[in-house]
């Protein structure tokens, strides 16, 4: 059986670096998409060879795009996207929160994952968290 592949955005820290690091200590190939290089590198280096860390910014579709496209061989066929990069703005309760806030972070959150993958039928994507 081929070994499973997983792309993680926001990789680099929280969510997304725990769910790279189940991944990569259960065998699968693992993408590491984040906008820090440096903690990108250290985060292959210590996960090992079955990595591929691609310094991005998912709310740059263009840049995800070409990323995609550009995935190598052994990366190409993603099996599960977790789509974990995202924003938290405005520290205030709900009722007094900034609207724009609100619709900047859902942009960025939620609509990103149909918005910058759109060639994911390509990518053989069976999950997406």
């Amino acid at each position: 059986m081929a070994q499973s592949t997983a792309f993680v955005t926001g990789a680099t820290s929280g969510f997304g670096a725990a769910c790279a690091e189940a991944f990569a200590r259960s065998g699968w190939k693992v993408i590491l998409a984040g906008r820090r290089a440096d903690r990108l590198s250290e985060m292959a280096r210590r996960l090992g060879d079955d990595t591929l860390p691609i310094e991005l910014d998912v709310r740059d579709r263009a840049a995800v795009e070409a990323a995609v496209a550009g995935l190598p061989e052994p990366f190409a066929a993603v099996d599960v996207l977790v789509n974990n990069a995202g924003l938290a703005l405005g520290l205030e309760p709900a009722h007094r929160a900034s609207l724009d806030q609100w619709q900047q972070m859902f942009g960025l959150d939620v609509e990103h994952c149909k918005r910058a993958y759109p060639r994911h039928g390509a990518l053989r994507f069976s999950h997406v968290a």
